[in-house]
């Protein structure tokens, strides 16, 4: 080992300890300045530095090629002054003849320093035959996790098109073919990648430049029509202009170099979805293991992972489907209209969730029983999709029948617990079943596994009604009994899903929001439940669904000025 004498703390030194046992070929720390401090001894055996770093100071630049350090100090040293590791296939310079030497290389920041200081690291694996081949095996390991933590297949396919380009091309396209029997048919580019980011808005340009489907001679028709892969291993500029779209797109092609190029088809049961294009620039320096364009290897691998992206997207639109038909079902399960009131002003709102990006199972209802008494209910079926809204809809009609019988909210919610173990006998849901007389101002409520209704005084006091009771699917006879209380008359109540206090993931802080929001809330605008949605998540998108009701009992001169206005 050998260090260059930068006042490097002891602490630095044992890291660097536990960072050489990675039996790497390649490790070397540096100053917050770039300045070279350490260097292992295989990493002067592979860079044949002699001994360079104990005579000057050699910066992180110095140990690359003249032709790749502006993209190392504008991509690399970026992503690591922000925070970010770097990792992936660069090329470093043997310091005694200046010949490339191809390495997969991480940089990375250090823990601070006592003295403040905060020194980054480098670490590299020379890529022999061998190693190419694991790195590339890699690529469908890594695929496969950047395919799998998303059903966004356009998040997904932007996470492949990065991931490829790290570890095979300069630069990839992926392409989205229309789907069978649809009214567009028009090819869809959904991702573009370089890996030099001073170059990412030439390769975005190639977004203006997507063939049609009567373009017979371009690789990505070729996949459309045939399921054909397209291996260049040299373009020629005759063959760069016959697959290009005229002499602009050509001009584009031309200024990002293109070299070798390969087109495979996103293959999924037998039918061809879109297309993965990946290109090697004229200029290597980037690429180190294709020294002699793409060969049969990789068109090899690269067909293989568009068989993966294949399969994710097949699985994205068959999951949209089924979201689309969810959607539309709780849609129609939801009130289309509040029903208006002499005494009561309502409003309402929902929201789907985007954490899981599914339609879940909560619901809010409202209805007039014939002596004048009012109905509510809300409730969330755990779990989401389909399944999930077919079980909120039955369990909303089997409230909504057992209260037309009997307008008890116990009995509503034994109704509905019934019918959720009748047809969904592994189901759960929370609900809350409220009955509201207006002759006597009472209100009656009953709760399974439900957040309990808020209530917003006229002076702005605002009180949490208590709440008790087993959730529906487990209940078996540990009915709560039902609460009842007089409301003053004037205040507005709020009966909400859970989602609206857990979007921070802390219940108490939803709480607190909810109460302070609701406390200065206008009751008298258009959609006070809308307003007080879009308070609490400080109009930020829903991480679970959300229903709000909210009720306002109307004050008595309101009263006498609407009656007034019909008369």
């Amino acid at each position: 080992m050998s260090t260059h004498d930068s006042g490097m703390s002891a602490a630095l030194g044992e890291l660097l300890s536990s960072v050489v046992e990675w039996r790497v070929d390649f490790v070397a720390i540096f100053s917050p300045a770039g300045e070279a401090v350490y260097l292992n001894d295989r990493g002067r055996q592979l860079v044949e530095a002699g001994v360079l770093l104990d005579v000057a100071r050699t910066t992180f630049l110095d140990f690359f090629a003249a032709e790749d350090r502006a993209f190392v100090r504008d991509a690399v040293l970026a992503d690591v002054e922000r925070g970010s590791r770097w990792h992936g296939t660069l090329r470093l310079r043997n310091m005694r003849t200046g010949a490339p030497i191809a390495v997969e290389l991480e940089v990375f920041r250090l823990p601070p320093q006592a003295d403040g200081l905060q020194y980054f690291a480098a670490i590299a694996q020379y890529l022999s035959v061998r190693l190419r081949a694991e790195s590339r095996s890699r690529a469908l390991l890594d695929a496969g996790a950047a395919l799998s933590h998303t059903l966004e297949y356009d998040e997904a396919l932007a996470e492949l098109a990065k991931l490829v380009v790290h570890r095979l091309a300069t630069y990839c396209l992926i392409d989205v073919f229309p789907e069978a029997g649809g009214e567009r048919r028009e090819i869809k580019r959904m991702a573009t990648y370089h890996i030099d980011p001073a170059k990412r808005h030439f390769v975005a340009r190639l977004s203006d430049f997507v063939p049609d489907l009567g373009h017979r001679a371009h690789p990505i028709i070729a996949a459309f029509w045939d399921g054909a892969s397209t291996l260049v291993t040299d373009v020629s500029d005759a063959w760069l202009v016959a697959a290009s779209l005229g002499p602009d797109h050509a001009d584009v092609l031309r200024s990002l170099g293109v070299r070798s190029w390969v087109t495979v088809p996103l293959v999924a049961r037998g039918k061809v979805l879109g297309a993965l294009t990946c290109v090697l620039a004229t200029e290597l320096a980037y690429r180190p293991g294709f020294d002699h364009g793409y060969e049969a290897e990789d068109l090899f691998l690269i067909e293989e992972l568009g068989r993966r992206a294949g399969a994710a997207i097949e699985n994205a639109r068959l999951y949209e489907y089924q979201r689309n038909i969810a959607a539309t079902l709780q849609a129609a399960s939801l009130p289309a209209t509040l029903p208006t009131f002499d005494r009561l002003r309502l409003s309402a709102d929902y929201r789907p969730g985007s954490a899981e990006a599914t339609i879940g199972g909560d619901w809010y209802d409202a209805f007039e029983l014939p002596d004048g008494r009012v109905i509510f209910s809300v409730g969330d079926v755990l779990g989401h999709g389909l399944h999930a809204a077919v079980s909120m809809t039955k369990l909303r009609q089997a409230m909504q029948a057992a209260a037309m019988v009997y307008a008890d909210p116990s009995l509503m919610l034994r109704v509905a617990d019934a019918t959720l173990l009748l047809h969904d006998p592994d189901g759960f849901s929370t609900a809350l079943a409220a009955v509201f007389d207006p002759a006597a101002q009472s209100f009656a409520y009953a709760s399974a596994g439900h957040p309990g209704p808020v209530l917003r005084h006229e002076d702005g006091r605002i009180e949490e009604l208590p709440t008790a009771g087993i959730l529906l699917g487990v209940r078996a006879g540990n009915e709560r009994p039902v609460r009842s209380i007089a409301l003053p008359l004037q205040c507005t109540l709020v009966l909400f899903t859970d989602g609206l206090v857990e979007a921070t993931r802390d219940i108490a802080e939803g709480q607190r929001r909810l109460r302070a929001a609701l406390a200065r809330l206008d009751v008298d605008q258009e959609n006070p439940a809308r307003a007080l949605i879009d308070a609490v998540l400080e109009k930020k998108a829903a991480m679970d669904d959300v229903a709000v009701l909210c009720v306002r009992f109307l004050p008595t001169d309101v009263l006498e000025e609407a009656a007034a206005q019909s008369a």
